[in-house]
């Protein structure tokens, strides 16, 4: 997920202050019941995240409609986040680096690994991206024999086209250059998930990365079977590397971001 970085000025998108949103809330007592108000009182409050299920999907849809509701879950899940990440030598970038949304990452040298992204630049109330990097020994013998497998037939194609003698650039040779480009992939690929051990590097993506995803799918009161997986619309090496989930609810999309080593 890519968060958009603007200019501040009269425009910005900023999370609203739980002073202008109790200030709000009160404004609504007398149309909405008792059980809402402590309800949306208690996203407020930060006592629990607004992806719990303490609603019903119902309940969930009619208050999606509600301009106050929208501004009071971006406040939640942007408020909830930054108490769950601040203060473990995270970098946290948000409101104050022009971003409608947040950012959360470890940086060590170069080497980047992103914990959680948050967006609610557009007009719904926003996107929820989590990642995960596992080393998975049952995944990596299902992707070593997909890909022995597409070796196999890689390695059985015959060019079905015939360039004219001395000719260069034809069919026949762009067959056989994108060929061997497709052969060197699946090569390195193979050689990649066939071993028994990762790297420290590695190791330690693989340790940050889990501790926070448990940590938010905990709080958010999902497991994976929870969400949908979504078939990968690109080919190639990522095909076999990634798994995404997907979790819809009114004007919210969760996106979880499984990477195998």
């Amino acid at each position: 997920m890519t968060l958009r970085i603007i200019r501040m000025n009269q425009n910005w998108n900023k999370v609203s202050t739980k002073e202008e949103l109790k200030e709000n809330l009160k404004d609504l007592e007398e149309i909405l019941n008792n059980k809402t108000i402590d309800y949306l009182d208690s996203l407020i409050e930060l006592d629990y995240s607004v992806i719990s299920p303490n609603i019903t999907e119902k309940e969930r849809l009619i208050l999606s409609q509600l301009e106050l509701y929208r501004k009071i879950t971006i406040y939640n899940i942007y408020k909830r986040a930054i108490n769950i990440f601040k203060n473990n030598n995270l970098e946290i970038k948000g409101n104050n680096n022009g971003i409608e949304g947040l950012r959360v990452y470890y940086k060590k040298d170069y080497n980047i690994i992103d914990l959680f992204d948050f967006d609610y630049s557009k007009n719904t109330i926003g996107d929820i991206c989590l990642y995960k990097t596992t080393f998975d020994n049952k995944y990596r013998e299902k992707a070593l024999e997909d890909v022995m497998k597409k070796l196999e037939q890689l390695y059985d194609e015959k060019n079905p086209y015939h360039d004219a003698p001395n000719s260069f650039g034809g069919p026949e040779s762009r067959w056989n250059f994108d060929h061997k480009m497709q052969i060197n992939e699946y090569e390195e690929l193979f050689k990649n998930l066939d071993r028994k051990e990762i790297t420290d590097e590695e190791k330690q993506k693989e340790e940050i990365t889990q501790k926070y995803y448990d940590i938010l799918m905990k709080d958010y009161h999902l497991t994976e079977d929870d969400l949908d997986e979504q078939r990968p619309t690109f080919k190639g090496e990522q095909i076999e590397k990634r798994k995404i989930l997907v979790k819809r609810l009114p004007g919210i999309k969760i996106t979880n971001i499984i990477t195998y080593l």
